[in-house]
């Protein structure tokens, strides 16, 4: 996030870590609100629904699996499940770790580039980078909850004003705000993250903040909200070379009819983002874009998603280097992740030297990856503050009250 007037620039990088597109921990279960005619773009999250499958049991993918139903595209799912244990055939000969999500992703991508892959028809091979996609999408889609409220008395009909802002985003949406607002001075914000879901898009979009994905033409007073890493919302048409990308827009995202939920009523819900993408017309040329989300899994081949995504790198690498103070809240800085370290590098290449760089993990061993990453004119700038969250965002706004 990057905060700036005319005499200083702050840049809150939040949150930076990737969220894991197939978590672990917690198995969910699926059971869709349908009235039997409309689709509704709720879904309920139920308590634990017993034992999760034993298929991806134990490894990152555990959670994708559980949340397959007959609403989903169960065949994207199995393809992927099918290349996972593929993977198994190639131990012989090589080491290839399953519980890896990164590895096993840039196998998948390896495997479409040769055209063959262990267990895969050909044609299963080629179509393996989309539907791959479409689980994470589909997982994230599921796994990210909205608090829900409706009285008992309820008819089980939804407005968007009954739907809230996932904590802890509705906080640092109001950081965002209160930077823009009341801070003295008050300041130009704008966000860089990794991360794949709507939950910050929402949360601004909730406290009457336009945002501005720098897709095309910047929006006037928007909050630049640059995903460097694409979106679920997000969908490209191949109109122009390289795709031009839509973005679902907020508003639109959470309006339409609304499906009635039986009591006893949910507290949270997921909300179907993916549905609403086969109907988006392209900004472009008016033609409906794929449903395909526009995300880049993670693995090592992200060229010819940059392609597509550059005009996003290019205006965050802006933001950077015009910085004078950076925070970067949750973001551990892993030694495998070289592509931050070229980015940060680049991007903050030329103007003028910074103030702050505060980094914010209560992780001890943070401080040195980040010591080694900086360089000589940021050492007095830098410090760790090992606080969670919630602390960092009340810190920084303690900064500029």
């Amino acid at each position: 996030m990057i905060i700036s007037d005319r005499t200083s620039l702050v840049n809150l990088v939040w949150p930076m870590e990737p969220v894991p597109p197939l978590p672990l921990r917690e198995r969910v279960g699926v059971r869709g609100a349908w009235n039997g005619r409309n689709r509704c773009p709720f879904r309920p999250n139920p308590p634990h629904p017993g034992p999760p499958p034993r298929r991806g049991e134990g490894t990152p993918f555990g959670q994708a699996y559980s949340i397959i139903d007959t609403r989903l595209n169960r065949g994207q799912f199995k393809q992927v499940f099918e290349a996972i244990e593929g993977i198994q055939d190639l131990q012989a000969k090589s080491s290839i770790n399953q519980r890896n999500m990164e590895e096993v992703f840039a196998t998948f991508e390896m495997g479409q580039n040769l055209g063959r892959f262990p267990r895969l028809k050909p044609e299963q091979t080629a179509e393996l980078r989309d539907a791959m996609r479409m689980v994470i999408a589909h997982t994230i889609e599921e796994t990210v909850k909205f608090p829900l409220s409706l009285s008992n008395n309820s008819t089980g009909l939804y407005t968007s004003e009954q739907v809230g802002i996932p904590r802890p985003y509705e906080e640092f949406a109001n950081l965002v705000r209160f930077l823009r607002t009341k801070a003295r001075p008050t300041r130009r914000v704008s966000v860089i993250t990794f991360n794949y879901d709507i939950a910050v898009d929402f949360a601004l979009h909730m406290k009457g903040l336009k945002v501005d994905y720098a897709l095309s033409d910047g929006l006037q007073d928007a909050v630049p909200l640059l995903k460097l890493h694409g979106s679920i919302s997000w969908a490209s048409c191949p109109c122009v070379e390289g795709d031009h990308i839509t973005a679902l827009s907020m508003g639109k995202c959470f309006a339409g009819d609304r499906d009635a939920l039986p009591p006893p009523f949910p507290k949270n819900i997921s909300w179907r983002t993916l549905e609403q993408l086969t109907d988006l017309p392209c900004s472009r040329c008016g033609k409906l874009v794929t449903v395909i989300p526009t995300i880049v899994p993670p693995t090592w081949n992200k060229e010819d998603h940059y392609r597509k995504l550059s005009s996003v790198w290019a205006r965050a690498a802006t933001e950077l280097a015009d910085a004078r103070d950076i925070f970067i809240i949750g973001y551990s800085l892993p030694p495998s992740d070289t592509f931050f370290r070229y980015f940060y590098g680049l991007g903050t290449s030329g103007g003028p030297l910074l103030d702050r760089l505060w980094v914010f993990n209560p992780d001890a061993s943070v401080r040195t990856r980040f010591e080694k990453l900086l360089g000589s004119g940021v050492g007095q700038s830098f410090d760790l503050k090992q606080v969670p969250f919630n602390q960092a965002l009340s810190l920084i706004r303690h900064e500029f009250e």
